[in-house]
């Protein structure tokens, strides 16, 4: 059954190793890594529900956060758009809701790297995946749950941004 809305997503790796020097300017240049001998990755479509849950889909926070809401106001929202979340030494779960996760987006807009679990909850959850400062996360579900998303700093604060679909 299709969905209302769609996440359009696309990652693209390009393996290369570091080659020898260019003989007139003695700078270094990359090629393609001859073992892998191409690029990898992929893109496509996420189907998603036009009625989130509650306004903690996204760290967007305003009155108009959910998409009901931004058919006809998406401009209204002006500047409560700003989205940045603090991540400190202690856990930030992404929402509560436990809805049957679609897509997750996280983006660390702060300088130090920030770790993100997808066992919010458990008695000793891991810690997976590390996003450095200006850098960015995304995943599908997978049938996981929306409320199992967290994040904490790796040493120092940072900030976020992101966005979780639900189903």
């Amino acid at each position: 059954m299709a969905q209302d809305r769609k996440i359009q997503f696309s990652t693209q790796v390009i393996p290369k190793i570091e080659s020898g020097l260019e003989e007139y300017s003695g700078s270094r240049y990359n090629k393609l890594h001859t073992s892998v001998n191409k690029k990898l990755g992929g893109n496509g479509y996420i189907d998603v529900n036009a009625t989130q849950a509650d306004d903690s889909w996204t760290s967007f926070r305003s009155p108009q956060a959910n998409w009901i809401g931004n058919l006809s106001q998406w401009e209204s929202a002006d500047n409560t758009w700003d989205g940045i979340v603090t991540i400190s030494s202690s856990v930030v779960q992404l929402t509560s809701n436990s809805n049957t996760m679609a897509f997750c987006y996280i983006k660390n807009t702060g300088e130090n790297t920030v770790k993100v679990t997808v066992e919010y909850g458990a008695g000793s959850p891991t810690y997976p995946i590390k996003v450095k400062g200006g850098a960015s996360v995304q995943f599908r579900g997978n049938g996981l749950n929306t409320n199992k998303i967290g994040v904490i700093r790796d040493s120092s604060d940072s900030t976020i941004e992101y966005v979780i679909a639900k189903t």
